[in-house]
């Protein structure tokens, strides 16, 4: 895991780490050193509720929970940006993978 992110670092930074993703990396997002999401590009084909990454910072925490249990696709200016997904069961922060 290459980018951690705090979500209020996220929710102040938000066209940063979408563009990230966007670009192709993975960034987990925490909230209080605990995993909550990782934010990654999408994949071409997938069918995800759609948000634009306004709604996502102004709702950063419901929409943060609402990707715990399904994927999120955020839209800039109507284009896909990025995925909110949820973390594997299972995953530690810090182990090897």
């Amino acid at each position: 895991m290459e980018c951690v992110v705090d979500s209020s670092t996220l929710r102040r930074r938000a066209s940063e780490y979408v563009g990230r993703a966007s670009a192709g990396e993975t960034i987990l997002v925490t909230r209080r050193g605990r995993p909550m999401a990782f934010l990654r590009p999408p994949v071409p084909g997938e069918r995800l509720t759609r948000i634009s990454v306004t709604t996502f910072r102004r709702t950063l925490r419901s929409a943060l929970r609402t990707a715990r249990s399904r994927p999120v696709l955020l839209t800039w200016h109507g284009g896909e940006a990025a995925v909110v997904a949820p973390v594997p069961k299972g995953f530690r922060l810090g182990a090897e993978e």
